[in-house]
């Protein structure tokens, strides 16, 4: 699968996430994935982050490395069985797998995956 629809640099704006999050279709939730210059994953954004960045200062301009969430949960690839129940205790409801770059590779849609 390509990421190219989810995945966002972290020096576009505000205004660019918005055009970008308005084509989702793969997902059941409304992310992206902020990566830097190298395409490693620096945080995820949703349209929660960017509705609360401009409620504090309605500023277009900032960009999406300065509101991502740092925070954010994501696995390691592995070939080890990965225990989803864990995360939907947590109500996490998008998991990023990455490589040992932290490159994304695998997206889990924990609402659509049963197992």
């Amino acid at each position: 699968m390509k990421f190219e629809n989810i995945l966002i640099s972290y020096n576009k704006n505000i205004i660019e996430a918005l055009k970008k999050l308005n084509n989702i279709r793969d997902y059941s939730r409304l992310i992206l994935f902020v990566i830097n210059e190298n395409g490693s994953l620096l945080g995820s954004l949703t349209d929660g982050d960017i509705r609360r960045s401009l409620a504090k200062d309605a500023d277009l301009e900032k960009t999406v490395g300065e509101i991502c969430n740092k925070d954010f949960v994501y696995e390691q690839q592995t070939q080890e069985f990965l225990d989803l129940s864990r995360y939907r205790k947590k109500d996490i409801k998008i998991l990023p797998l990455v490589n040992e770059k932290k490159e994304l590779v695998r997206i889990i849609d924990l609402e659509i995956t049963k197992s």
